[in-house]
């Protein structure tokens, strides 16, 4: 995987974990910021698009279902290995 890709899911991922805590904190019926979880959603949406913009920039045809159908996408596009866009 190259860097912009793995720096990319990294932010994704960071993004999605202040989602998770926040959502955690509301699960457990304690204060929520609603306008730190607005930006959160915010934030993960944004990192998501700009993935999402850089495979489509590698492979305007990939297709992925779930998050284990990206992570081997995004291997197999940080390698240059060919694979049909089917196969995700």
């Amino acid at each position: 995987m190259t860097a912009a890709f793995s720096s990319a899911l990294a932010k994704l991922d960071d993004s999605l974990r202040s989602v998770r805590s926040q959502l955690e904190s509301m699960r457990s019926a304690l204060e929520v910021n609603e306008d730190q979880l607005t930006r959160s959603l915010a934030d993960a949406v944004r990192q998501a698009e700009i993935l999402r913009g850089l495979i489509r920039a590698e492979r305007p045809d990939a297709n992925w279902r779930d998050r284990e159908n990206l992570d081997q996408l995004l291997h197999t596009v940080g390698s240059g290995e060919a694979h049909p866009a089917s196969a995700f």
